[in-house]
């Protein structure tokens, strides 16, 4: 395998490491919780890609390609567990968050700080991690913001 093939698959591998740490978490989440939870996998967006900032000026990418994980609360909202490998001809960009999903909106619960880099080896570092940092997050489901008792019924 050429070096350019072996990136790929670097990468492609570190995605589908970050699934099946994502499915993992969403199987303990319904192990000790009783919540019923899914995986989605990684879909292309559309090209390109772009995302608004409150604060400052929206960012183009090429593409993007999330994984994560959705953990379905007793009151029918979900919570989603979500990473994104987004890039463009200059870098990659991972970025990490928790978000309550309604019938109505969804709701930013916890932003990871994004990460970027220009080589393929610290982009897989950075999955791995914000991975990492995604699942050590089991506690969000007692976030205030997120209404009702998501544990066992007694």
């Amino acid at each position: 395998m050429d070096p350019f093939s072996e990136q790929a698959v670097e990468i492609l591998e570190s995605l589908a490491s970050a699934y099946h740490r994502l499915r993992s978490f969403g199987y303990e989440m319904y192990r000790k919780n009783s919540l019923e939870t899914w995986a989605s996998s990684a879909l292309f967006s559309g090209s390109p890609f772009t995302i608004h900032h409150e604060n400052s000026a929206p960012e183009v990418f090429s593409r993007c390609l999330p994984v994560g994980v959705h953990v379905k609360l007793r009151d029918g909202r979900s919570v989603e567990w979500g990473l994104e490998l987004l890039w463009d001809r200059a870098r990659w960009t991972v970025s990490a968050e928790i978000r309550l999903e309604t019938t109505d909106e969804s709701i930013l619960i916890h932003e990871f700080p994004v990460r970027s880099s220009r080589t393929i080896g610290d982009c897989v570092e950075h999955i791995q991690e914000l991975t990492g940092e995604l699942v050590a997050r089991e506690d969000i489901l007692s976030d205030p913001r997120i209404a009702g008792n998501p544990g066992p019924s007694s």
